[in-house]
């Protein structure tokens, strides 16, 4: 996973990065407030609460552990603290999410806005499955955020916590990456120009390629940009960043991938599956072993529109090439 080096994500107001020894002061008082820390069993002393980010600090990034201070954009204040850790909790291997929002600044949607930015970075960065969250089951703040983020309530449990003598009763909550694409991309909105080239389509076939591009749109590495090109939906690499352009008409920006809804299809023209031979073969082999037949032809995917398409396996096999790599791929091929 690559990471700016003290940043974990970024939303519209929040940064969520590496605690410093200069954060210790704002740590204390959201750890060792008994009203922050009601749910977890109450205020934490000062040497646990000390101990506790001194670890943040030291382990951020390590087996994608991260724990770190939300400074607000652009003033850099401090409203809370979140972070995730994977394969830390001894009843639920895989990656659980949390923060706390110092009392001032709760009631501002800061939780709600720093779990969806969490979860994005997760399931397009980390290219995790499943993420979960325990929350007290009477904190119904933690529980509106989740709801309101698309985890869903799957029971109880109890769990320990070294420093309370006895364990705390916890609601779990999870979400799944593919729950999470279809409720993010059904409220992603495609460009109006895009959306004209879909008019003279049937109902169906409408749904199906607004679906492939929003999950292209959100698994593709940064530098890629969707645009019309040559009457279809198309994601190319700019001219801003690549000048010289397709060969084959320097004017147009280099293609990378396109959906097109044919006669008795409907296709993705991936040119990294073209280009890139293991690439393809990584491809096929996932589609055998999921089951999935589809018809594969030099850069075309074709997809029968009546049958299963494997939206997810797509999107993973969008995030494979950035721009960076398809532009070298790209030349090598050319000479």
């Amino acid at each position: 996973m690559h990471l700016m080096h003290d940043i974990f994500t970024r939303s519209d107001r929040l940064i969520m990065m590496r605690i410093t020894p200069d954060d210790l002061s704002f740590g204390l008082e959201i750890l060792c407030d008994e009203s922050s820390m009601h749910y977890l069993g109450g205020a934490w002393t000062t040497d646990i609460a000390t101990e506790t980010m001194t670890e943040w600090q030291e382990s951020w990034g390590r087996d994608n552990y991260y724990y770190g201070i939300l400074r607000r954009i652009p003033d850099g204040m401090v409203v809370g603290i979140a972070g995730l850790s994977e394969n830390t909790n001894p009843l639920d291997p895989g990656i659980e999410i949390a923060w706390f929002i110092r009392k001032e600044h709760q009631n501002n949607g800061y939780a709600t806005e720093i779990c969806r930015s969490m979860l994005s970075t997760i399931f397009v960065n980390m290219q995790k499955d499943r993420v979960f969250a325990e929350v007290a089951p009477e904190n119904e703040a933690a529980k509106n955020v989740l709801r309101k983020s698309g985890f869903r309530e799957t029971g109880e449990r109890k769990q320990r916590i070294d420093y309370l003598p006895e364990m705390l009763i916890q609601s779990v909550w999870e979400i799944t990456k593919q729950h999470w694409m279809e409720i993010t991309m059904a409220n992603e909105p495609i460009p109006a120009e895009l959306e004209n080239l879909l008019d003279n389509l049937p109902d169906d076939r409408k749904v199906i390629v607004r679906r492939l591009y929003r999950i292209i749109l959100r698994n593709l590495p940064p530098g890629f940009e969707p645009t019309i090109q040559y009457k279809m939906i198309a994601f190319v690499v700019p001219k801003t960043r690549y000048p010289s352009g397709y060969h084959a008409d320097p004017s147009q920006p280099l293609p990378f991938i396109s959906i097109a809804s044919q006669k008795s299809h409907i296709a993705i023209y991936h040119m990294g599956i073209y280009t890139d031979d293991a690439l393809l073969r990584w491809f096929s082999d996932e589609l055998i072993r999921r089951k999935i037949r589809v018809d594969i032809g030099k850069s075309c995917i074709r997809f029968n529109p009546t049958k299963e398409i494997p939206y997810e396996l797509i999107g993973e096999l969008c995030s494979r090439i950035s721009p960076d790599q398809w532009i070298q791929r790209y030349e090598n091929n050319r000479k």
